[in-house]
């Protein structure tokens, strides 16, 4: 995507949003558009799929007869 392309596509998700833009200086812009996947198109999907193989490796151990969403259990010091 190109720097023009870029910068298009965030003045619309600033409008989207009913947002002003407060950064003026590009290098920071780019930035925010990398961050946000708008520099390629991919970018957003490859994040998702990387959250969701993190997420796949997350186990949750629960103890046999205990309460899920009794907390006093983490009190302790």
């Amino acid at each position: 995507m190109n720097q023009d392309s870029a910068d298009a596509r965030v003045e619309a998700e600033l409008r989207a949003q009913g947002l002003q833009r407060t950064i003026q200086d590009p290098s920071v812009i780019r930035r925010i558009a990398s961050l946000l996947g708008l520099d390629d198109a991919n970018a957003r999907d490859k994040r998702l799929a990387e959250v969701r193989r993190e997420l796949a490796r997350i186990e949750v151990r629960i103890r046999l007869g205990e309460d899920p969403h009794d907390t006093s259990s983490l009190d302790r010091d």
